[in-house]
């Protein structure tokens, strides 16, 4: 929808990285009087003394100089466990590797290109890329056929690309792999070569690369080059979706919503087509959306589907904007013809959400206005979220707290968890949080993720309800296990914390690891939040075992949300 989002009753993920450091500080004791050098600086880090690395990787002026300071500037760029310095982070890798560190260069060459971590600068990238090369890094000959590739930071030139890509590739690097496989397969710089192109993509597939495994599933899929086989080509749609590529995600859903390759399963499309919307896929926001009118249609995720389909439209998604039309000439006459049935009359809905999901403020009080005074409960809700975001008119707090309390009386979980927060807030209303917690636990406890997170936080910091940590963590738990990336995060520094849980590093990666996907469920999930999961995987992975990550990794992998 447009406007703001749906508040929540307050803000942050709810735990500063600051405590979360003096967590992993806790965990083991500091080393004392040890010499100023790289190794005594890379025990430190790993008992989780970060400041103290920092100053034992600053002094270091030995043979492994250069080693430390490349980790110092990651550190550094990645903010683990000290604060994040961007500027301090690319001067200490750059004096790495000007010291002769490869991987500092190597990392150098790619976070320069990508803007991750650090900010872009594709000449200064392609400059340590050639340094790596020349080095013999077979990883660096791919980063400068990538350049070559695209014409960033050098000219367009696929023929010097191709030499690259094919060295690197030779040398077993697998995203180069892919894209010599992409270049034989297109016929770039030579003659169609379909077969020697998909063996170099079956490799770089077989080597984990994304990219690779959707277009040979795309392959499979139509029988382009080789005999159609669904099977095969589901598989590889799973591996490329669980690398977390939207469009292996989409068209993984499309097979279990038709029953391709296997049984339909409902369930298991609107998984993969959430998390595929949510990263701003236009088809998988109109496919997802249609799929909760029709064969998902349940009342209380009419609200979601125009959602997702008015995201679509938006991006002036062509099946999305028919549907649009079609609704919005269709509608009016059979609301003319219809009674009206329960409190959530389907067309008395889907009337007033057309007009809201489009921001046809003209004419809300028509589409629904009318019907809301006739106890039509989520056009009751919509006209709150008009009046207390002044869509199309002045702000009214007073009239958006009379809407949502009818609403969130008979029952409506967006409506009740609205009126809980105006309460806690007194906006439209005198301010009572005993009040605004009760709406707000009556949302929670119907299953709506987003009131879930709130009564966690509220029973955090003790707002409107006792300051309580067990219930602090089951609510996050609850709104974890919906999807809600904050509830996630927060979720997981308990675990670590073992504050209101058993401490289990384990649980906290997993859901640190889940919080930083897009999954379509909280509202301001996105980069801030990822980044944050981000860095505080950094963060807790200094104190945990590589079979500990793992089986992190292997239960986010499973997660599905109830």
């Amino acid at each position: 929808m447009t406007g703001p989002h749906e508040g929540t009753c307050m803000k942050g993920p709810g735990v500063a990285l600051g405590v979360l450091l003096s967590l992993v500080l806790a965990m083991t004791a500091a080393p004392k009087g040890a010499k100023a050098d790289f190794f005594t600086g890379l025990k430190a880090y790993g008992a989780g003394e970060f400041t103290a690395a920092r100053r034992q990787w600053e002094a270091e002026s030995g043979p492994k100089k250069a080693m430390a300071h490349y980790r110092l500037g990651l550190m550094l760029a990645f903010g683990t466990g000290v604060k994040v310095e961007t500027d301090t982070a690319l001067a200490w890798l750059r004096q790495a590797a000007e010291e002769g560190s490869g991987l500092a260069r190597l990392d150098l060459a790619e976070m320069l290109f990508t803007g991750a971590d650090l900010p872009k600068d594709y000449a200064e990238a392609l400059k340590w890329s050639r340094a790596a090369a020349k080095a013999g890094s077979a990883l660096a000959r791919y980063y400068i056929g990538r350049h070559y590739d695209r014409g960033l930071g050098v000219a367009l030139d696929f023929h010097a690309a191709l030499k690259h890509f094919k060295f690197a590739a030779e040398k077993g690097i697998v995203p180069a792999q892919r894209r010599l496989g992409q270049y034989m397969s297109a016929g770039i710089t030579m003659d169609p070569d379909p077969e020697g192109g998909r063996h170099w993509l079956e490799l770089a597939a077989k080597g984990g690369d994304s990219q690779a495994r959707y277009d040979l599933a795309r392959r499979y899929h139509f029988g382009r080059g080789v005999e159609k086989d669904l099977a095969k080509a589901k598989a590889l749609y799973a591996q490329a979706a669980a690398d977390g590529y939207a469009k292996a995600q989409h068209d993984l859903a499309i097979f279990h919503v038709q029953g391709l390759a296997g049984k339909v399963n409902l369930k298991e499309g609107r998984f993969w087509l959430l998390r595929a919307a949510a990263t701003g896929l236009d088809e998988s926001q109109y496919q997802l959306g249609r799929l909760e009118m029709t064969e998902l249609a349940r009342p209380l995720l009419m609200y979601d589907a125009f959602d997702w389909m008015a995201r679509a439209w938006r991006q002036n998604f062509p099946a999305a904007q028919a549907l649009v039309t079609k609704m919005a000439k269709e509608l009016p006459e059979r609301l003319r013809q219809n009674e009206l049935r329960d409190k959530i009359d389907r067309d008395a809905t889907n009337y007033c959400l057309l007009a809201y999901s489009i921001s046809a403020w003209q004419k809300i009080d028509e589409h629904c206005a009318k019907v809301a005074r006739f106890g039509q409960v989520v056009a009751q809700y919509v006209m709150g979220r008009v009046n207390e975001s002044g869509l199309g008119r002045p702000k009214d707090l007073a009239r958006a707290y009379q809407w949502y309390r009818q609403a969130a009386a008979i029952g409506l979980p967006r409506a009740q968890n609205a009126l809980g927060r105006m309460l806690m807030r007194g906006l439209g209303a005198p301010q009572n949080p005993a009040r605004g917690a009760s709406w707000i636990r009556r949302a929670a406890e119907q299953g709506y993720a987003p009131a879930q997170f709130n009564l966690g936080f509220m029973h955090q910091k003790g707002f409107g309800v006792g300051k309580h940590a067990v219930a602090a963590a089951n609510w996050y738990r609850r709104a974890a296990e919906r999807g809600h990336a904050r509830a996630q995060f927060n979720l997981a520094t308990r675990f670590m914390a073992a504050d209101g849980l058993p401490r289990d590093p384990v649980q906290a990666y997993k859901w640190l690891l889940l919080a930083e996907i897009r999954q379509g469920v909280d509202r301001k999930e996105g980069r801030a939040v990822a980044q944050q999961a981000r860095r505080t995987q950094r963060l807790f992975a200094a104190a945990m075992t590589p079979a500990q990550l793992d089986k992190a990794q292997r239960q986010a992998d499973a997660f599905r949300p109830k």
